[in-house]
């Protein structure tokens, strides 16, 4: 009899909870997407104070693109999609592509994003990066050395400063722990592998737990070893150095590249890959070159990335009679 007796006590308390908790009343209103049909993978990301989303969208033969879309809280409605990066649409010979799904962070009002391409003949990490809270991308950057398998992370400093790691074949057996350093100018460091795995683990992660004054930053990187019930959580802090150049140079002294040849603001007109070429349309560079169109020699991974229409800052220089760009950040476009 106190059991049930019990039970009914609890079960009329209940019920009085029930009666006097308020209805939840929300407005439920489906926005216009931004996104096309075939497009997945959607993940939320803040900067500046807007709600960006990021997601995946099949482009030309199937191959991803990786795309933001900036919510106006005004119009209640999604801006036009800024594309982060994409696989090279020029391959048709590519076979087997797929693309896991991006990591993207924000601090500071940028942005930074990491996918990686499984593409059978050429595999790669791509690094995106925004210093405007989404209104722009620059050209995506390998941060890959040889043999990427996945799983990539990153974490992003105040002072635009990008920490990549991603998995990297060993052999057979062993599968590696990648990880680099990328500055706000693109720069990126010598990379260095963290741990050797074997066949059977996790995704490794990372975590940023200190970057608030001029000493080093510290991060946090975790990863299992083994299967099932014999599985172990490796954690790892990692204390990341000031580098040297930086601590003997506390000013923003450009790099040695960035300190040969002129500056370059243009757009480009043409891409002609068989001459290794970009034809760009620019300012004038006052002494050097009149405003109107040149055809620069440029490196060959640039053209993989370049469309018609992109913006591009970049510096030129005069080798062996003919105009080189170098240094090109290009602005990337839908």
């Amino acid at each position: 009899m106190k059991r049930i007796a019990a039970f009914l006590i609890f079960h009329l308390s209940l019920a009085a909870l029930h009666a006097a908790s308020p209805l939840l009343i929300i407005d439920n209103v489906q926005l216009s997407s931004p996104a096309s049909v075939g497009a997945h993978t959607p993940q939320f990301v803040t900067a500046n104070g807007r709600v960006l989303l990021s997601f995946i969208q099949p482009g030309p033969d199937n191959l991803p693109a990786h795309l933001f879309a900036r919510y106006d809280p005004q119009t209640r409605a999604w801006g036009d999609p800024v594309l982060a990066c994409s696989t090279d649409t020029r391959q048709n010979s590519i076979l087997g592509t797929n693309t896991e799904s991006p990591k993207t962070v924000s601090n500071s009002g940028r942005i930074a994003s990491v996918c990686f391409i499984a593409d059978a003949r050429d595999p790669r990490v791509l690094l995106s990066f925004s210093p405007d809270g989404g209104e722009h991308f620059l050209m995506p950057l390998h941060v890959e050395d040889s043999k990427p398998v996945g799983a990539p992370d990153l974490v992003l400093l105040a002072d635009g400063t990008i920490f990549v790691s991603w998995l990297e074949q060993a052999d057979n057996d062993e599968i590696s722990i990648w990880f680099r350093r990328i500055s706000s100018n693109g720069e990126l460091s010598v990379p260095i592998v963290l741990a050797n795995l074997p066949t059977h683990h996790t995704a490794p992660r990372l975590a940023l737990i200190k970057d608030y004054d001029a000493t080093s930053a510290q991060l946090l990187l975790a990863y299992t070893l083994g299967e099932s019930d014999t599985s172990q959580i490796i954690t790892r802090l990692l204390t990341i150095p000031i580098p040297s150049a930086v601590a003997a140079k506390p000013c923003n002294c450009p790099g040695e590249e960035a300190a040969r040849g002129y500056a370059l603001k243009g757009r480009v007109i043409s891409i002609i890959a068989a001459r290794e070429t970009l034809a760009i349309q620019h300012e004038e560079i006052p002494g050097v070159l009149a405003a109107g169109t040149t055809e620069f020699k440029t490196d060959p991974s640039l053209l993989k990335f370049a469309t018609t229409g992109n913006e591009v800052y970049a510096r030129i220089e005069k080798r062996d009679n003919q105009w080189w760009l170098f240094g090109a950040r290009l602005i990337m476009r839908p």
